[in-house]
């Protein structure tokens, strides 16, 4: 039986390497090679422009702070970048508006500016029809103070799209292309830029163009993919498609010199943001001041309030009459303060000593003298002890105990 199994194993063995020498001769060696791209990694997977605010930083002036965060519209703010999906509430829009009559700049992105799109890689997110809706009623307020309309695309060419699974080599998915956009021409500070600009939506302006207004050159239908209108002293820009100013896009075209146009009319720090809510240190930041400043104040007027040296001076009175019971009080405080506890006991022990006719000339406790008081007043004899002649490392405990073996024993003389 055992040379049947080692026989049988031998030919398995000789099958199992004949099956693989095979293989690897048919495969050329087992291994097939695979390209996998897969995009941005670090910041710049983090932030979809990170390129865009390395180059503003580069083209503006040395004092203009570039950042990515929340926003407050304060005097020093020169210009917003944001998606139009951010406008939170018809408020803070209003705020937004003042701040842009008073020479802000804003630039509000109408679809694919969020944080959440993968641009390039074989997971790259260019399909249309998983593009967050914009159309809401925070924008439409915007709009509508603009005298603008949202309209469908009208070419058919900036919708669809299809994913990349499985193409590493196709050029959106290395970022030499930028599928599903128009070739446009963008007229801005009496300057001609080429730009790709896509979206599913397109503008209509419902007034007259002015003549310090930028705009595209205008569809056969009348829409524009690209606006920025005057407001006050200030402008606010409407991009149809925010891939134009991401990482892998701003190089195409002319794209960075339309943004560094776009900067160059602000004067004060760039910020791109892209969240509705804000975060609790961004909150305390901001508005943590006029708390501080509140808990501060009443912490002066509790410290006025309670503390002696803090208060008002009180009147001394004339008079030199005292309540007793208090002048008795403060002087036993005194003494234990002091640790004087010898003078806290000694009229007890005076008194005890007095009504018992048993001391010696030294005023010292003798035996007899612990041995009568114990049986008089049923207190343990090294209790009487220690309450007639205990004077050091007294606490709290003892001294309470003591005082009251020593009453106990007075009452029973």
């Amino acid at each position: 039986m055992s040379n049947k199994f080692k026989f049988l194993f031998l030919v398995t063995l000789t099958l199992t390497l004949g099956i693989f020498s095979g293989c690897n001769s048919g495969s050329g060696g087992g291994y097939v090679k695979k390209d996998r791209i897969q995009g941005y990694k670090g910041q710049a997977r983090l932030n979809p422009y990170l390129v865009a605010e390395r180059f503003l930083e580069k083209v503006t002036f040395n004092e203009t702070s570039v950042r990515t965060g929340f926003v407050k519209y304060e005097n020093r703010l020169g210009m917003v970048i944001s998606p139009a999906t951010t406008l939170s509430s018809e408020v803070v829009t209003d705020k937004m508006l003042d701040w842009v009559a008073n020479g802000g700049v804003y630039v509000c992105l109408l679809e694919r500016g969020e944080k959440n799109y993968t641009d390039i890689g074989e997971q790259c997110e260019h399909e249309s029809i998983y593009w967050i809706d914009v159309e809401t009623p925070e924008l439409n307020y915007l709009l509508d103070k603009m005298k603008i309309e949202l309209v469908d695309d009208s070419t058919g060419k900036t919708k669809g799209g299809k994913n990349y699974r499985g193409e590493p080599t196709n050029p959106v998915v290395l970022g030499d292309e930028l599928p599903l956009t128009l070739d446009v021409k963008v007229e801005l500070d009496n300057e001609t830029y080429d730009m790709k600009l896509g979206g599913t939506k397109a503008m209509k302006l419902n007034r007259q163009l002015e003549f310090d207004d930028y705009h595209d050159t205008a569809a056969t239908d009348g829409s524009h993919r690209f606006l920025g209108l005057s407001y006050g002293a200030g402008r606010i820009y409407f991009i149809s498609d925010a891939r134009a100013f991401r990482n892998p896009y701003l190089g195409m075209a002319d794209h960075a010199s339309v943004l560094e146009a776009m900067a160059n009319e602000s004067y004060g720090d760039i910020v791109f943001s892209f969240n509705k809510r804000r975060g609790f240190w961004s909150l305390m930041g901001n508005y943590a001041g006029p708390a501080l400043l509140g808990i501060f104040i009443l912490l002066v007027f509790w410290l006025w309030k309670n503390m002696p040296r803090f208060g008002p001076l009180l009147e001394v009175s004339d008079g030199h009459d005292r309540d007793y019971l208090e002048s008795v009080r403060n002087s036993g405080h005194f003494l234990w303060k002091h640790r004087r506890y010898d003078a806290l006991l000694q009229p007890l022990r005076k008194e005890i000593y007095k009504r018992s006719g048993m001391f010696n000339e030294h005023g010292e406790a003798s035996a007899s003298l612990v041995e009568s008081l114990s049986e008089s007043s049923g207190v343990p004899e090294h209790e009487v002890l220690e309450a007639l002649s205990r004077d050091e490392n007294i606490d709290g405990h003892a001294m309470v105990k003591m005082t009251k073996n020593l009453q106990t024993i007075l009452k029973s003389l």
